[in-house]
């Protein structure tokens, strides 16, 4: 959900849902980004369900909340994976998602 700070048309942008023949949840952007806009969206998760939380049961003590915080870390390992690829382009370059497949289209110029 952090796209939608890096969109003009904000929430109306994103859309949400599951890809039910492969039980996989889904967050789609539909307009271009910046790519260091996309990977700030895409690492919010990793950030907000993995990494917080596994720090803050560590110093609590929480066998559930350490769970829960790698259970999103291995659900996020996707977003981990393009962020890894991307990392390889400029941030000038725009990114637009892919709606027919998982990952997005890369453009070196604004289209």
């Amino acid at each position: 959900m952090g796209w939608v700070f890096f969109t003009k048309r904000g929430i109306k942008s994103i859309k949400l849902g599951i890809a039910w023949k492969l039980l996989t949840p889904y967050c789609y952007c539909r307009e271009k980004l910046k790519l260091k806009h996309y990977m700030i969206g895409a690492f919010l998760p990793v950030l907000l369900q993995g990494i917080l939380p596994s720090i803050l049961a560590i110093i609590t003590g929480s066998k559930i909340l350490l769970h829960f915080s790698f259970f999103f870390l291995i659900a996020a390992s996707g977003d981990l994976l393009l962020i890894y690829k991307l990392s390889k382009f400029s941030f000038n370059c725009w990114v637009k998602d892919d709606i027919n497949n998982f990952g997005c289209d890369i453009f070196t110029n604004e289209y």
